[in-house]
């Protein structure tokens, strides 16, 4: 076993539990503006200060409270990033048994047994999710769910405002608003205080990734993100006020641990953005300083900045002015925002660095976006490790690489081969406290001496000491000779050969007759032409197998215009995606062989 480097830059209390957290910032930081959002994308934005949210979450909590009808209610949340997702999700925690985010983009078939297995009391549900669910809840009623509230029915358009008025008419739900101001209402009265959660009590249930039967759903505590967030703080270093823009799923714990609840123990001004579409748009608007992100969002924008550069004839002299900034910089003389100011501007002017993860991001896209000023520092962890276990940080910065330890968390690869790829293992306080209700798979994924078995392979560079995310152990591909093949290592080395007319692409074993066919799949742009397309995609792979032995090389490959299956933070589900492929071949009546250098749209 190989142990990899703790860092420790700059000193951080250790938090107990997320309340805690929040109230010592609602002290410090009461007068601080601390959450901006719209109702609507065409409206003004609207400002709470850390005092505000104060006083609403109490009221929040209060009205709760008062309509419960058990002592512990368990309290499901479904929807998209906004002011009232955060105050349920802290009311949650802070008084109830449970809290339960939900991936908003579920399918409503999904969403039920998931309220089942968890045992929801309470839901908490967007007006755009409740007019899908509606039907599938009036016909199969959920045993212990007792109570449902609708937010941000703003957010509907004519027609759907039109057909959420019907859905309310046939079955009347409370709003999200209404149940705050009857809050508000009982905390003008005077009450009894609000009793805390035990920190240590499983406080967080998320279902991880997966089909609806196939999914986990990890326990986490207080306390364990808690602890998370101090040994965030150990090797990043945040300045009050920092302005963060929220864009990926609060349901998740990369955003709500890395840039929520991060942020907020630091003061931060955190902008929940409008949208996707409206990205860009926000940076600017918000003149954003930090951004946590996945490697999509940082390639779309890396691909955009040169398309640009190269249309206007400047791409030349942007990596000229690249290669002249990292010079000076040696010198201890750094001009990058004087020579990208026009690049930055496109991004809003004052994003200085951001945090990425969910998978590798390609090096070169992190040296370039460095080069005009922008550092990417690339993280790692799993939802079942709170999430962050290990990164790049403010001090140590090894592109490429997912860095070292955070804080006092150990981080191992299983081999005692210097150099040599094994699977990464975790352990400390930021570790789940088990899958609910499923003692042999918690027993299967935490052994005796308290190590977590990521499933991640990796490998630490003997070199810089720094870890190197290398794939998954479940996507490896063994083939008929018995040798390995990880689909990660050759989609990253396509990456760098394909040029932004192909979007998204997997490498996956294809049976064909009794071998193994290393098969790739690329999403291109609907504009590409036929031909040249597949005649770019040949020419990538063929460069591409001249990098790797003969047993790793692509024999077949063919595109399509339809995204791959993707979670809500855009990682490829391997597993649905193959099943789709094998569907489609049956479908058609096609060998996988016959569709090389294919449009299979056109089939």
């Amino acid at each position: 076993m190989q142990i990899l480097a703790q860092r420790h830059h700059y000193p951080s209390e250790l938090f107990t539990s997320i309340q805690e957290i929040y109230e010592k910032s609602v002290e410090k930081f009461a007068d601080r503006t601390y959450v901006t959002f719209r109702e609507e994308a065409s409206q003004e934005p609207i400002h709470k200060t850390y005092r505000e949210s104060a006083e609403d979450l109490e009221a929040l909590s209060l009205a709760l409270r008062a309509e419960a009808t058990t002592a512990d209610e368990r309290i499901a949340i479904l929807g998209e990033n906004s002011y009232s997702w955060i105050l349920t999700y802290f009311a949650s925690v802070f008084y109830n048994q449970c809290v339960i985010p939900l991936d908003r983009l579920l399918k409503p078939d999904e969403i039920l047994p998931l309220l089942e297995r968890s045992e929801a009391t309470t839901l908490f549900i967007d007006a755009k999710n409740y007019l899908e669910v509606f039907p599938l809840l009036e016909a199969n009623p959920c045993e212990k769910l007792k109570r449902i509230y609708v937010m941000n029915e703003t957010k509907l358009g004519r027609r759907g405002r039109e057909d959420f008025s019907a859905a309310m008419e046939k079955h009347p739900r409370r709003s999200f608003k209404d149940l705050l101001a009857s809050g508000e209402e009982i905390r003008k009265q005077g009450f009894p205080p609000l009793e805390s959660r035990d920190p240590e009590a499983p406080g967080i249930l998320i279902f991880t990734s997966g089909t609806t039967s196939q999914s986990k759903a990890v326990v986490l505590t207080q306390r364990c993100i808690a602890y998370d967030v101090s040994q965030i703080r150990r090797v990043v270093h945040f300045e009050t006020g920092i302005r963060m823009l929220s864009v990926l799923p609060l349901s998740h714990t990369f955003e709500n641990t890395g840039t929520f609840l991060t942020g907020t123990s630091f003061g931060a001004h955190l902008f929940i953005c409008d949208g996707l579409r409206y990205i860009s748009s926000n940076l600017k608007e918000y003149r954003i300083e930090f951004l946590l992100a996945v490697p999509a969002l940082f390639e779309q924008i890396y691909k955009k900045i040169r398309l640009e550069a190269k249309k206007s004839g400047k791409l030349k002299k942007l990596e000229r002015g690249i290669r002249i900034s990292e010079f000076l910089r040696k010198l201890g003389i750094d001009l990058r925002r004087k020579l990208f100011r026009e690049v930055r501007e496109a991004l809003g002017g004052e994003l200085t660095w951001s945090i990425q993860g969910g998978a590798a991001l390609n090096a070169d896209i992190i040296r370039f976006l460095d080069g005009i000023g922008w550092r990417v520092l690339q993280g790692y962890g799993l939802t079942e490790t709170s999430p962050v276990a290990a990164g790049n940080n403010t001090v140590d910065f090894v592109p490429g690489s997912i860095g070292y330890t955070v804080g006092d968390v150990e981080v191992a690869v299983d081999t005692d081969t210097p150099g040599e790829v094994g699977e990464i293992l975790i352990r400390g306080g930021l570790l789940m406290e088990g899958y609910y209700r499923d003692p042999e798979a918690t027993a299967e994924a935490i052994d005796a001496d308290g190590w977590f078995h990521s499933g991640d392979l990796g490998r630490i560079d003997p070199k810089t000491g720094a870890l190197f995310l290398t794939g998954r152990l479940k996507s490896m591909i063994v083939l008929d000779n018995g040798k390995k093949v990880f689909p990660e290592e050759l989609e990253a080395l396509l990456h760098d050969e394909l040029d932004e007319s192909v979007k998204e692409l997997l490498v996956y074993p294809q049976e064909d007759r009794s071998a193994i066919v290393l098969t790739l799949k690329c999403v291109v742009d609907k504009r590409a032409d036929d031909a040249e397309i597949a005649s770019h995609i040949a020419a990538a792979i063929e460069r591409v197998n001249a990098q790797v032995p003969g047993f790793k090389r692509i024999k077949n490959f063919y595109f399509t215009h339809e995204e791959l299956i993707k979670t809500s933070t855009m990682k490829v589900k391997r597993g649905p995606e193959m099943a789709r492929i094998a569907a489609f071949l049956k479908e058609k009546g096609v060998e996988a062989k016959s569709l090389y250098g294919r449009n299979i749209d056109r089939i």
